[in-house]
């Protein structure tokens, strides 16, 4: 149920799942958008309570890449992510750019809310990487915080590469952005329309 409520009721350490496999730490996304399935979303409120969530870790072909690939009008609010490891290692699904953020990849009118991504976290990948949202298209982030290592073509610490009006306020970054084209602190890329 894509448009379905959550409420996260405890803290998760993904890395309690790995029972000595390193494969079972690799996270599916909720939600994936490609060329072939734009059906593929998330659009209710995944409240986290002031929880967090440790040791989300994605490596690999991932065409959207975070917690979710894609948020599509939908809220994640008052979640902490910790130790959060994402390296998207080329080009996604049906030839598509890639994303890659904390609580999504791609965010389509997405909001998030009180979220943080803390305590040495790493998002990289070929194009598009953000603390809070990797490409995002009319989304918002409000008092959210990336405190990790950001490196990609459009790399930025809320939002890799922003379009169609998307919007951070009180927002923040204390961590490391890298790139060979367009960085920054709060976002790397904007496209002004």
């Amino acid at each position: 149920n894509k448009a379905a409520h959550a409420k996260l009721t405890a803290d998760i350490n993904l890395s309690d799942l790995q029972d000595g496999d390193p494969d079972k730490t690799n996270w599916m996304p909720i939600g994936n958008y490609s060329y072939s399935n734009m059906n593929l979303y998330y659009s209710g409120t995944f409240d986290g309570d002031g929880h967090k969530i440790t040791g989300l870790t994605i490596n690999g072909a991932v065409t959207n890449a975070g917690l979710f690939g894609y948020l599509k009008g939908g809220t994640v609010k008052d979640l902490t992510l910790e130790a959060l490891s994402i390296t998207v290692s080329e080009t996604g699904i049906d030839g598509m750019d890639t994303a890659a953020g904390g609580i999504a990849g791609y965010s389509e009118d997405g909001t998030a809310e009180n979220c943080s991504v803390i305590g040495n976290s790493e998002i990289s990948g070929p194009k598009n990487a953000g603390g809070i949202f990797g490409y995002t298209y009319g989304a918002k982030a409000v008092n959210c915080s990336y405190d990790g290592k950001v490196a990609a073509v459009n790399a930025g610490g809320i939002f890799g590469y922003a379009n169609g009006g998307a919007r951070a306020s009180s927002c923040s970054n204390s961590g490391a952005v890298e790139s060979p084209e367009y960085a920054g602190g709060i976002v790397g890329r904007i496209w002004a329309d």
